[in-house]
């Protein structure tokens, strides 16, 4: 069973946070801060790096640990004594019959203060891409000790050349280089820039190495709205080019800046499966590249 940490924490007196752009939720405790990242199986406690017995997990949009971490690990960490009884233990969770979409929440959305489609349809339109990470923040380090960073990155470069060659826009990074970016430093470079909607990349893991493929992520609000609708055009897209698309899936998040940008968080697949790898880290790169142009197109012209 997992147990969701919005629930479990204000139990035990202690709150936590997430950071969209960093992908890591910080439990705050009286004598140290737990810094984990959904999907990792370690922890940092303080300086130190700590083992976890199971991996947090985003289920039914929800940040969630294991009942066995919650039982043996976290009173250790807190040092707070907890008494937790699954009084149904023989009960199957309804989460965990689903596949998950996904082992971390995606980077932060961010909203434009006005929709350009609603002021000027004809204007040049302006692409915004969001690669995670960067810098001294590597994201996941997985199989062959590929980094995550270097993955979104080398897809956002290729993603920016088949717009501009095949849609003939202009296209904006919120990092162009590897470096880190603070979540202000992304929202700038998005609003200064006016940034007309947003593609958020990142690649994710999986406990095993069996789970793969692209999911792709909207806020809760935009279910119906423009940023479900892009999200609906790249799938279709991804699939129409033989990728493997396991949905879309409304995601909370907390919003930089006022007003509505289309957005999708797309997780590109999972590292630390040999497919996802190859497809993301190889030769048949551009193809998903080409794809998520070709959905980005078809949402903007369709206007």
């Amino acid at each position: 069973a997992y147990l969701a940490l919005d629930d479990l924490l204000p139990a035990l007196g202690l709150t936590g946070e997430w950071d969209s752009v960093e992908h890591v939720y910080s439990i705050t405790t009286p004598s140290t801060t737990i810094k984990l990242v959904p999907g990792n199986m370690y922890l940092r406690v303080g300086g130190q790096v700590v083992e976890m017995v199971c991996p947090a997990r985003f289920i039914d949009g929800r940040l969630r640990v294991s009942e066995e971490f919650a039982r043996k690990q976290l009173p250790k960490l807190t040092k707070i004594s907890l008494v937790y009884n699954n009084l149904d233990p023989g009960a199957k969770d309804e989460e965990e019959e689903e596949d998950d979409p996904t082992e971390r929440m995606f980077a932060e959305l961010l909203r434009h203060k006005e929709s350009p489609y609603e002021e000027d349809e004809d204007r040049e339109k302006v692409i915004a891409i969001d690669p995670g990470h960067g810098g001294t923040d590597f994201g996941t380090i997985c199989i062959h000790g590929v980094k995550e960073k270097a993955i979104n990155l080398d897809v956002a470069q290729a993603l920016a050349r088949e717009i501009r060659m095949n849609m003939g826009l202009p296209v904006i990074f919120t990092r162009d280089k590897d470096y880190a970016a603070t979540r202000s430093e992304r929202g700038q470079a998005i609003e200064h820039q006016g940034a007309d909607l947003l593609v958020v990349l990142h690649a994710q893991v999986s406990q095993g190495t069996q789970a793969r493929g692209i999911t792709l992520f909207v806020r809760p609000q935009e279910a119906s709205g423009r940023s479900w609708g892009l999200a609906r055009k790249m799938a279709e897209a991804l699939q129409a080019a033989n990728l493997q698309v396991n949905g879309i899936y409304a995601v909370p998040l907390l919003p930089l800046s006022e007003g509505d940008l289309p957005t999708v968080m797309v997780e590109m697949g999972y590292l630390s499966n040999m497919q996802d790898l190859a497809l993301l880290g190889g030769s048949e790169m551009p193809n998903v590249a080409r794809a998520m142009m070709q959905g980005i197109r078809n949402f903007v012209e369709r206007r």
